[in-house]
């Protein structure tokens, strides 16, 4: 039984990708240059379409593709070494939280603008642009 062979556009749609994606993959590495037909078609395999689920979801998981590419390489030699991949992965963790609880303060002094621009009975001077305006630390905020 033959492999099914994709396209790239086909490729791209099982991936849930772009044909742009692909090629930017095919050029900086993380997918391999595919065979071609004899009408010079470039041909992708399942493995291709494997490999592009791997980044992708890799990426949904907050990894870059620097990231990728060093986790995709235990895969290419075979002899996966799940510490070295755990340690990233909670690496990775330490980042999103840190994100978060960046997000987070953000989250806090935008709803202390808000509240603050709502409270101004004038609305000449907005407190919100005074504060972009300002040379404070724009996280500082939460203090005012």
């Amino acid at each position: 039984m033959p492999t099914e062979l994709f396209t790239r556009g086909l490729l791209a749609k099982q991936a849930g990708v772009g044909p742009e994606t692909i090629r930017y993959y095919e050029r900086i590495g993380l997918l391999r240059e595919p065979r071609r037909n004899a009408a010079g078609h470039r041909l992708y395999s399942p493995a291709d379409l494997g490999r592009l689920r791997f980044i992708k979801r890799a990426q949904e998981l907050g990894f870059s593709l620097e990231d990728v590419r060093e986790l995709i390489a235990p895969r290419v030699r075979k002899a996966s070494d799940c510490c070295d991949v755990e340690r990233r992965a909670t690496r990775r963790l330490a980042d999103i939280r840190d994100r978060i609880r960046d997000l987070e303060r953000v989250e806090e002094s935008l709803k202390q603008l808000i509240g603050a621009c709502r409270a101004n009975p004038i609305k000449k001077a907005c407190p919100i642009l005074e504060v972009l305006e300002s040379e404070e630390p724009l996280l500082d905020v939460s203090r005012r």
